[in-house]
This record gives C-alpha cells, structure tokens and sequence, in this order.
C-alpha cells in the first residue's frame, strides 16, 4: 500500500487517527522533556516554568485521547491538522524552538 493510501485509510478511521495522535504527541512530549533537562541549569524559573507547562497541557491532551473523551465526535479537521503538523515538526534543537512549536499545536487540541 502506498503512503498516499495508508494516509488515506487513516484518515477515514477515528480509532487509527487517535492512536497515531497520541503516538505523535507522546513522542514530542518526551522530546521536549529532554531538551527541557539538558537546559535545566541554564533556564530561568520563568521560562522553565512555561516549558512546563507545555509539558502539562500536552499530558492532559494525551489522557483525554488515551480516555477516549469526545473520541469520535473530536475527530475533525483540528485532530488531522495536528497530526499533520506533528508529523512534520522538528523536534531537533533546544527546549524553546520546542515549546513554541509544540504550544500551538496544543491549543488546537484543547
């Protein structure tokens, strides 16, 4: 099967969307930890404060999907535009670049 079509069929399947979501999120999320981490010394409180912040609006995200709270009535062009955007985000770099990629992707899933 093509990407094209493996695309496809995850697109018309709520079940596959939420499990590749949260896939995606965890993987981000655990990235930003370590970058989050490697920094931790060198971040002032106010900024570590809202990485992690970031850090916790994305497991709440995670535990409403993995709950399955408005499972298929969220299945919608903001759970397909932010897997989308999961898909293509560069988690290389520091906590910063991360977190500000990673907190607009939130806001749409909330």
């Amino acid at each position: 099967m093509s990407t094209a079509q493996d695309s496809k069929s995850i697109r018309c399947d709520p079940d596959l969307v939420r499990k590749e979501l949260l896939f995606a999120l965890e993987t981000a999320r655990s990235r930003l930890a370590i970058a989050i981490a490697e920094e931790s010394k060198s971040t002032p409180w106010a900024l570590r404060r809202h990485y992690l912040d970031t850090s916790e609006r994305m497991r709440q995200c995670i535990t409403k999907l993995r709950n399955g709270e408005n499972h298929k009535s969220r299945l919608s062009q903001d759970w397909l535009s932010a897997l989308d955007q999961l898909r293509g985000i560069d988690l290389s770099g520091g906590a910063r670049p991360i977190c500000s990629r990673l907190d607009g992707i939130v806001s749409v899933l909330e």
